[in-house]
């Protein structure tokens, strides 16, 4: 597999991110990313520190084999209803 692809199921032929592979407050901290908003006001809206807010999406890229927050948003984005159920 290729590591891209790392943390993906295949769903009707179309990489799936595996969301289970985040913990609470990374999928938390991703469906936030999908408002575009700077980390500074994500770390506000969590109440956490900007630096945690950096950590947490460090961490999804890695498990979501996402390169960039740019990518990591548009995944929110995408799946912001997958994201916001309970």
């Amino acid at each position: 597999m290729h590591p891209s692809h790392a943390g993906d199921q295949r769903e009707n032929g179309r990489r799936q991110p595996d969301f289970a592979a985040l913990t609470r407050r990374e999928t938390q901290v991703l469906a936030l990313l999908a408002s575009g908003q700077p980390n500074r006001s994500l770390a506000r809206q969590l109440g956490i520190s900007e630096r945690t807010v950096r950590a947490h999406i460090t961490s999804l890229t890695r498990k979501l084999g996402i390169p960039t927050r740019i990518e990591a948003a548009l995944l929110a984005f995408q799946y912001r209803d997958t994201l916001s159920a309970p």
